[in-house]
């Protein structure tokens, strides 16, 4: 599912509308957490912003199990991938 700044700069990702996202916007972004998470279902997001604009994730957002801390997309292009862990109630996710 393609998302811009028509619907930004905070996006919650629905999965009954897809698993992958594309984020295009120019300013700062905020990803809150999504919304109708299954247990086991893979999750990627691509988010595109200017090199200085910042990038902040909702509680369920984590690498290697840590939150993840907003971050500066100095490559301008920005992948998050992996899964949603039900019990945990968090996205385990990895940079790509």
């Amino acid at each position: 599912m393609d998302l811009d700044s028509t619907t930004g700069p905070e996006y919650t990702p629905d999965l009954d509308h897809g698993s992958i996202f594309r984020i295009d916007d120019t300013v700062n972004v905020t990803l809150a957490n999504p919304s109708n998470l299954k247990d086991g279902w893979y999750v990627r997001f691509e988010i595109k912003t200017g090199v200085t604009n910042t990038i902040t994730f909702g509680t369920q957002y984590t690498i290697d199990g840590v939150a993840i801390s907003p971050v500066t997309n100095s490559n301008g292009l920005y992948i998050l991938a992996g899964r949603y862990s039900e019990p945990l109630e968090k996205l385990l996710l990895k940079v790509v």
